[in-house]
């Protein structure tokens, strides 16, 4: 048979009851049992520099982070295209999501903000700002967050240039979902 994960509840109420009789677990349960509790993990990494365009000033636009590339080990997590990471396993998660990112802008005095979005609405709990002095600083910063992904939810990053048009550049980083049982 095919190992299924399932979600806390359906382990409880339909595999786990308290009114099941006694030797009803099956071999096939425990084994849905292990996959269920095994974690979801999902690690992005990109390292080619990205550059995109600015058009307006203090407008939110979504991040190309470049070549992108899952690391191995990465379970349930898939990445259809370059800065998205989307979760395709069965049973909802909870994630604890970090990003991690190296980047430059074109110009002096550059302020700009981050932000994680879910589905392509922002989480505005990860809004991150970073100043650049000078066009050749090479800046980092992190962005945090916990959510919870049903399948084929997915996750981008969002910049916005608070100071100008000015170029931003991904330099590098790296995107890690870490799921468990709801």
């Amino acid at each position: 048979m095919v190992d299924t994960s399932r979600t806390q509840d359906t382990l409880l109420t339909t595999i786990f009851n308290d009114s099941q009789a006694d030797s009803s677990i099956t071999a096939q349960d425990m084994r849905d049992l292990i996959v269920s509790l095994s974690p979801t993990l999902g690690v992005g990494q990109f390292n080619t520099p990205a550059v995109f365009t600015v058009a307006t000033s203090g407008v939110w636009v979504g991040v190309d982070t470049g070549t992108t590339q899952l690391i191995n080990g990465t379970t349930d997590i898939d990445m259809p295209l370059d800065g998205r990471i989307r979760y395709i396993g069965v049973a909802n998660r909870h994630f604890a999501l970090s990003i991690s990112i190296s980047a430059t802008v074109a110009g002096n005095n550059q302020d700009c903000r981050f932000r994680i979005t879910k589905n392509g609405s922002p989480m505005t709990e990860t809004i991150t700002g970073r100043s650049w002095g000078t066009g050749t600083d090479e800046g980092s910063l992190s962005l945090m967050t916990g959510t919870t992904l049903s399948t084929n939810d997915y996750i981008e990053i969002e910049v916005v240039n608070d100071s100008s048009t000015g170029d931003i550049t991904i330099v590098n980083g790296v995107i890690i979902l870490h799921g468990f049982i709801l």
